[in-house]
């Protein structure tokens, strides 16, 4: 399989330059999507700052932190946080799914429980 990362523009120039590797008379499936850029992961990033937070509020409350993850991933649907449907039932998405912009959904809810909450989140 080949994975290409392109503007509109040079689609067709990649597809051609990739031509002498595709064999005459077979078929073939070609798949074009939109680029996401992944949520950040390792210290300092999204992926950090989210669970700190959740953690946080886990502390806070007395929950699991498992149950503080799903409290605000359901939250965080209406802002456009991805879900799936099960059995008419919203189930979103494990965080490794996401790309950046909704792992910010999910950070944007986490402070706006802690606000509810009254607790002054630790950021970083």
């Amino acid at each position: 399989m080949i994975e290409l990362q392109v503007t509109r523009e040079s689609i067709i120039k990649q597809i051609q330059s990739h031509l002498g590797l595709l064999k005459a008379g077979r078929l073939y499936n070609i798949s074009i999507k939109a680029y996401r850029k992944p949520r950040t992961t390792g210290p300092k990033s999204q992926n950090s700052h989210a669970w700190g937070h959740i953690q946080q509020i886990a502390e806070y409350t007395g929950h699991e932190v498992t149950e503080v993850e799903m409290w605000a991933k359901i939250r965080a649907v209406k802002r456009g946080y991805p879900f799936d449907t099960m059995g008419g039932v919203v189930v979103p998405w494990s965080q490794s799914r996401l790309d950046s912009g909704q792992c910010a959904h999910l950070i944007d809810e986490l402070h706006q429980i802690a606000d509810e909450l009254d607790l002054i989140l630790r950021e970083g």
